[in-house]
Order: C-alpha cells, then sequence, then structure tokens
C-alpha cells in the first residue's frame, strides 16, 4: 500500500508541476482592477484563476506555558482552465489540491510536517465556490455563519494533530495598490490578497509521546489567515520572496513582501500593508521599507541557504526592529506535492516595536521562477 501511494504522489506531484511550469494558456482569468470583493463568496475557491491558497500561521500556548508554532496550507492548482463539459469523463479533473501542515516545538526547536496531495473528486479533495470549505484528505477549514474558521489536521504519521477554532478579532485586510496585489510589471502579474490579521485562537494539539502514548493538550493564542487567488502571479526574472506577517505588540499588524530577482535585486513591485490599531489600512510601497538580513542558516538537507534573522525598516511609521527566527531549522520540502521546497517559521520582534509572527522564503534551494 505504502508503495501505491508514492507511486499516486509521484503522479499527481508531476502533474502540479507540469502545470506551474506551462505557459499561460487562454482561458485564465488575469487579476486587474478594478475588482469588488464580496463574502463569503469569496473566502471560496476561485476555480477561474490557476493559483489558490488558504493559509493559517499562529502561535498558541499550552497549559504549561510552552509555545507552539502552527501552520496550515490549502493550495489549489488549476490543471485546465473553462467549465467541466458534459462530454468529460467523471474521472477527469480540472483541479488539483495540496496541504501542508507544520507544527514547532519551539521548547525543543524541532519542526515536524506532512504533506498531502489529490486531485478533486470523491471527497478526498474539494473547495466550495460560495464559501470557506475546503479540504484535502484529512485536512480542512471550514468558515461557520460568524466568521470563526474551523482548521481540522490529521497528521499521525509525523505524529501530531490539530483542532483550531480561528476567530477574526479585526476585519478583513485587502492589500496593495487599489485592491490588487502586483508581483510584476506585466499585465496579470497580480493576485487578489485577503487577510485576517489577528485571529483569537484556541483548540487542541494531540502530539505522540517517546512511549507511543498520545496526550491531547490544550491551547490558546494568535493566528493569522491568508487566502490568495491569481492566474501569472510572479513577473519575469523573480526567483522567490520573503513575507512577513507579524502582529505588533501596540496593537498595529505588518505584511512585507520582498520579490527577489535573479540578478540580486528586489522587484520594484515589492510591497506591504500596515494596519492601523482602529483597523486603517495603509497601503506601502517598495521604497517604503527596507529588509535587510543579518544571519542565516544552511540546510544540511538541501543546502539551501536561508535567513534567519532579519532587520526591518518602515521609518514613515517609526518601526525599526530585529526579527529572529524561534527556531532555525524551519524548512518544509513539498517536492511530493507543490514541487516547492521553502522556509517558514514564527520569529520574535524587537526594537521601537514589539511583536511576533511569521516569516515564509522561498527560492533560496531552487528557483521559483515562472512557477506561480
Amino acid at each position: 500500500m505504502k508503495q501505491v501511494y508514492l507511486a499516486l504522489l509521484a503522479v499527481l506531484g508531476c502533474t502540479w508541476w507540469c502545470a506551474a511550469q506551462a505557459p499561460i494558456a487562454d482561458g485564465w482569468t488575469r487579476i486587474e482592477p478594478p475588482l469588488e470583493v464580496s463574502f463569503p463568496r469569496d473566502h471560496g475557491a476561485h476555480p477561474d484563476t490557476r493559483t489558490e491558497w488558504w493559509y493559517l500561521t499562529g502561535e498558541v500556548r499550552d497549559e504549561q506555558g510552552h509555545l507552539h508554532g502552527v501552520q496550515v496550507t490549502i493550495f489549489r492548482q488549476g490543471l485546465q482552465a473553462g467549465a467541466a463539459q458534459s462530454t468529460d469523463s467523471p474521472l477527469r479533473a480540472r483541479q488539483a489540491y495540496a496541504a501542508h501542515v507544520a507544527w514547532l516545538d519551539t521548547t525543543v526547536g524541532t519542526l515536524k510536517h506532512v504533506e498531502r496531495v489529490r486531485r478533486e473528486g470523491l471527497d478526498l479533495a474539494r473547495a466550495s465556490t460560495t464559501m470557506l470549505d475546503a479540504k484535502v484528505d484529512d485536512v480542512s477549514m471550514l468558515m461557520d455563519a460568524q466568521g470563526a474558521i474551523e482548521v481540522r489536521c490529521g497528521a499521525q504519521e509525523a505524529g501530531f494533530e490539530l483542532r483550531l477554532t480561528c476567530v477574526p478579532t479585526r476585519g478583513w485586510t485587502r492589500h496593495g495598490h487599489e485592491g490588487v496585489s502586483r508581483k510584476g510589471p506585466e499585465a496579470g502579474n497580480a493576485s487578489l490578497y485577503l487577510s485576517a490579521t489577528r485571529l483569537r485562537t484556541s483548540g487542541t494539539l494531540r502530539r505522540v509521546e517517546p512511549n507511543g502514548a498520545w496526550t491531547e493538550l490544550k491551547v490558546q493564542g494568535e493566528s493569522w489567515f491568508d487566502h490568495e487567488w491569481g492566474s501569472s502571479q510572479l513577473g519575469s526574472g523573480v526567483i522567490g520572496w520573503d513575507w512577513l506577517g507579524l502582529r505588533l505588540a501596540d496593537g498595529r499588524d505588518l505584511m512585507l513582501y520582498r520579490l527577489r530577482t535573479k540578478d540580486g535585486g528586489v522587484l520594484e513591485q515589492s510591497s506591504g500593508t500596515l494596519v492601523e490599531a482602529n483597523g486603517q489600512v495603509v497601503h506601502l510601497k517598495r521604497e517604503d521599507f527596507e529588509i535587510e538580513e543579518l544571519a542565516h542558516w544552511t540546510s544540511p538537507r538541501t543546502k539551501g541557504i536561508w535567513p534567519v534573522h532579519l532587520r526591518l525598516r518602515v521609518p514613515k511609521h517609526g518601526i525599526e526592529a530585529e526579527a529572529v527566527a524561534r527556531a532555525r531549522d524551519c524548512e518544509l520540502d513539498g517536492s511530493a506535492s507543490t514541487g516547492t521546497v521553502y522556509w517558514e517559521g514564527p520569529v520574535v520582534l524587537s526594537g521601537t516595536v514589539q511583536g511576533s509572527g511569521y516569516l515564509e522564503v522561498t527560492g533560496r534551494a531552487g528557483s521559483l521562477e515562472a512557477r506561480f
């Protein structure tokens, strides 16, 4: 059975990789302003676009005060544009899905993660187009009528399971100029990017102990939820990105998105968002912020060189601080699903402001050029 499962992963991984590598075909909807957003519909899937993800990152503490970092992601990749036809085979799938789940026990600095990959159908993988209701095997996200997001993740082979309820404590933020998050200069190099930057999070973390017994921990804390979709996001020459989602102790929230190019530069369309404590949203242009890399960690597995200590400057808003990873080895190898190796882990912020959140880095263990 294990060999069959691995073979299926290889086939689906190739399907995902080939779809991501192929040129954008006619039929996919490109993200261009003006675009209106309507809830709850736009919390759901947008199968007319090629790429989409729902992304939860958070920090929770158990009853003993120990801090845990959690990441749960569901990805959707369009395989073929256009609506299903009556002549299509019932086995034909137009969407592929992947899920990544990671848990960091900061007490010991150990990261555990799993990935799932499925083509749509047979209730193994799906995403509603009318609301947030997405599933890949035993990983699911469901928004209730009050706006709370229920996250369920089985990761028994890695020794943990998550059941979380995430309640937004401020409104949804729409990133980018004119409500569109640009990723390059060409038409359509953009996404529609929404975030719930602060969610009161509670639930349970089950983990397996060294003796093989399972222990259930009650946890609570805060998380950040992203939903992003588009068809041709990264501009030409972009090899990866650095992303930070930070909750500041003064009540503000900060997102920074740096697009790195293969010549060592930073794309002009790099941007950010500052959410004031009163909920006001401020768009940050490339020239409004700086990210400086102060220290790195080299993966013994992939040889990827990942920044784990950054200096952040947003001068107009009084922010000069350092973001330090709570653990250095937060590399996630998604080779069997999305074909991407990336670094994703919690960071703590100190300086003119304090806070915490998550750092995501891609393109340091293989370029992502033409992948998204």
